[in-house]
């Protein structure tokens, strides 16, 4: 299937080469932001006349009369464009027909299901996203990541690719080894019972406790590593001793063939300092509690993952590489530890293995490439992490591309910005941490009061279920609508809004389409082009239809570029112009059965592509508001 902008720059290039011109040129088409201009307008005469010799300027003069010559080039069908202008400094603008505009809507009316080319048919790809630390708080960092991770998953699976959701998590290192020693302490001198029995006791409780006992036991421990000097030495030695548990785990569950050898890190003061048996079980039990903790989120936000990868398995897998990219020279031994030296790519020298011989988060990341392959081959791996980390990633994927280089080649590392609320920074140290769990709440505990103060919540069948929806979609467009390289400053007031740019709006706006479909039978939103003949389109409807036949293309768009904001952009647009429609032109009481007709056409269409863009941002759809 051609789409308009196909088809115009094809004419473009046509044109071009009609005047002579032979050089491949990228043809960039852009919405003007007034219609006046057209639908379409593109620079590509300034471009062209920015590449001409002198003498060759001197015969087209100006860019303008460049674009005029190119125009006089393009003939574009009538059925497709009205008219094609030239305008100053050299723009070519395009409007497009009436019956071109009325066509793309009976395209969305009659085959809702195709209106996406599947540009991606048979592409395999993983994402991974979302990636919160056992036996740590899911912040609003992580709930984050999850919501532009799975909006770009539905992307993807929206122009055809076969998508596996990823989430690679942190059961071993240092955080996990200040948890383990926090949880201790918080039993022995707090709760004054063995681990096994404050363990089980704790298991009865609800998961909201046991949350927090982990949260407070991380707190514990990282301030002990920070001020006390005895805790910082005993929490080194826990941590070479999880390896160990974990690497041990795996083999007993998975029946796992090490690849590290942890036992010759394990000093005798080390082995005689800890209950290996009771660490185990800490480690055990709180890791299942994170884990299950985190698998409720998912559940509340409406998404689920393919597959799991911790740490420890990667770290063993990236051992195995490094070695590997030691013995072939693309790392170096330095002071006692591994190193890949990034200045030869202009970039910095990262440590993969330490000094005392244990793997690096570079090293557990590059070994998570190959794990993910194994699960399945894929054609594009996707790694959605805060962009604090963008340095990071740019050593790791130059190693990558040396050791794996079938892999490196076919990863690429997204870097989002971080979310600021007016309490300020977040600090999982200190406990000062805004979750997750408590944006979701309280958005929704606010949602249930703006409704009950409009009198609202008495009107819809299940209020909390509203509520939770639309205080959900507050949040999730509120990420998504700045670009996903920019912090985020969320505030309540302007994401619960009904009124301008946010979430609740937008699915005010489809309820509002959903509540005048509801009125009529299927029969009398039945479209038929020749009936529109005798119709006068008001502005209001043109407008409507202008925005309509995007919507494809912003698709296409914000999948290429990982970019769902252009979504909520071009949804904010829509409903706009709906709503103007809806105010100023009477829909059910239009003055003949032919306006009707179309007027409830145009309504169902808009209902369908507000529907079909709030789910490629993962925003319920509501029937009632």
């Amino acid at each position: 299937m051609t789409y308009i902008n196909q088809e115009l720059t094809r004419l473009i290039k046509e044109a071009l080469l009609a005047l002579g011109f032979k050089d491949e040129v990228e043809v960039l088409l852009e919405h003007p932001a007034d219609t006046i201009h057209g639908d379409y307008a593109t620079n590509v005469a300034m471009v062209m006349f920015g590449r001409l010799g002198s003498e060759q300027k001197q015969k087209f003069k100006n860019p303008r009369k460049l674009a005029e010559k190119i125009v006089a080039q393009l003939h574009p069908p009538a059925t497709l464009v009205a008219t094609t202008t030239a305008a100053d400094p050299g723009f070519i603008n395009f409007t497009l027909s009436e019956h071109f505009l009325l066509g793309e809507l009976n395209r969305l009316l009659t085959k809702s299901d195709q209106l996406v080319p599947q540009i991606n048919q048979g592409k395999k790809v993983v994402v991974e996203f979302t990636d919160p630390n056992p036996f740590k708080q899911f912040h609003i960092g992580h709930l984050y990541s999850n919501i532009v991770g799975e909006s770009i998953c539905r992307l993807l699976e929206a122009t055809g690719a076969q998508v596996r959701r990823a989430n690679y998590f942190g059961d071993v290192g240092m955080h996990v080894a200040k948890s383990i020693w926090g949880m201790r302490e918080k039993i022995f001198h707090e709760r004054e019972e063995s681990v096994a029995q404050a363990l089980e006791d704790l298991g009865d409780h609800p998961m909201a406790e046991r949350v927090k006992f982990l949260g407070e036991s991380y707190t514990m421990g990282a301030t002990a590593f920070k001020d006390n000097d005895k805790a910082k030495a005993q929490i080194g030695q826990l941590n070479k001793l999880l390896y160990q548990i974990a690497q041990d785990m795996m083999v007993e569950e998975k029946g796992w063939q090490p690849i590290a050898d942890y036992k010759q890190y394990l000093d005798e003061e080390t082995q005689k300092n800890w209950d290996y048996a009771e660490i185990k079980q800490l480690y055990q039990t709180g890791k299942a509690w994170s884990l299950a903790y985190f698998d409720t989120i998912y559940e509340r936000v409406g998404m689920s993952f393919d597959n799991y990868y911790p740490e420890s398995a990667a770290a063993e897998y990236g051992l195995e590489a490094v070695r590997q990219g030691l013995k072939a020279g693309v790392f170096t031994k330095s002071q006692g530890a591994v190193v890949y030296e990034g200045e030869k790519h202009g970039l910095h020298t990262r440590v993969f293995i330490n000094s005392a011989g244990l793997p690096t988060y570079e090293t557990k990341e590059l070994g998570l490439a190959p794990a993910k392959y194994e699960d399945g081959k894929y054609d594009t791996s996707i790694i959605i992490t805060g962009n604090e980390i963008d340095e990071y990633f740019q050593v790791l994927l130059a190693a990558m591309k040396e050791v794996k280089p079938e892999l490196g080649e076919k990863t690429e590392h997204i870097g989002h910005g971080m979310v600021r609320l007016p309490s300020g920074k977040m600090s999982s140290r200190t406990g000062e941490i805004i979750t997750g769990q408590w944006l979701l709440e309280e958005a929704a505990k606010r949602i249930t009061w703006v409704l009950k103060e409009a009198k609202k919540g008495f009107l819809v069948e299940n209020p909390d279920l509203i509520a939770e929806q639309v205080g959900q979609a507050a949040i999730k467009y509120t990420f998504l609508r700045s670009g996903i390289g920019k912090d985020i400053a969320f505030d309540f007031n302007e994401s619960l809004s009904f009124q301008g740019n946010s979430g609740p709006y937008l699915q005010y706006t489809y309820v509002r389409c959903r509540s005048v479909l509801r009125k009529v039978s299927d029969s009398d939103v039945i479209f038929n082009i020749k009936d529109v003949k005798n119709i006068d389109l008001s502005t209001e409807e043109i407008d409507l239809l202008r925005n309509l036949y995007q919507y494809s293309e912003v698709v296409i768009q914000a999948m290429t570029a990982r970019t769902p904001h252009l979504v909520c952009t071009y949804l904010y647009q829509l409903a706009q112009a709906f709503n103007l429609f809806y105010t100023k032109q009477s829909i059910l009481q239009a003055e003949t059965a032919e306006q009707k007709q179309f007027r409830l056409a145009l309504t169902k269409a808009v209902a369908e592509v507000l529907g079909q863009g709030l789910g490629l941002l993962n925003i319920a759809l509501v029937e009632q508001m």
